[in-house]
């Protein structure tokens, strides 16, 4: 989940129940699920987002509509038995996705909004020591 509030907070239930429910190992948030859901994107934005999308498919489920997204949730053991991770740049959903290949993905429906707050990296490292740097891939939750 991006740290700026452009993917929906309120969202997170949704995103993790099916993992909860034992009915998914990997959970994305959609923006494309049930049309666009994006919002104050300009034309040029949507083209290179649907651009990379369909670059992205061939190398994942064809029923997944977002592999792009940066909103996702996935099973601590579907995470363990990724081996190695390469996590520079910013689609590390794609990469989960390719090298973890958990067996069940699943998407929620999401509205994804232009940047809400840009304040939220600098506590990174207050949220979750791990987190020291903002481009740095980092594991949360319960043990």
């Amino acid at each position: 989940m991006d740290a700026d509030l452009s993917h929906p907070p309120d969202r997170i239930p949704n995103l993790i129940e099916p993992l909860v429910k034992g009915k998914g190992d990997f959970v994305l948030g959609s923006r494309y699920m049930d049309g666009l859901w994006v919002e104050h994107w300009t034309l040029s934005r949507r083209i290179i987002s649907l651009g990379a999308t369909m670059l992205a498919k061939p190398l994942i489920s064809s029923a997944i509509t977002d592999p792009m997204s940066g909103f996702f949730a996935i099973r601590r053991d579907t995470f363990q038995n990724c081996g190695s991770l390469n996590p520079l740049g910013f689609k590390i959903a794609l990469e989960l996705m390719v090298k973890c290949e958990p067996k069940a993905l699943s998407e929620v429906s999401i509205v994804f909004k232009d940047r809400v707050r840009h304040l939220l990296f600098p506590l990174l490292p207050l949220l979750n020591p791990q987190c020291a740097h903002k481009h740095q891939f980092c594991v949360t939750g319960a043990r």
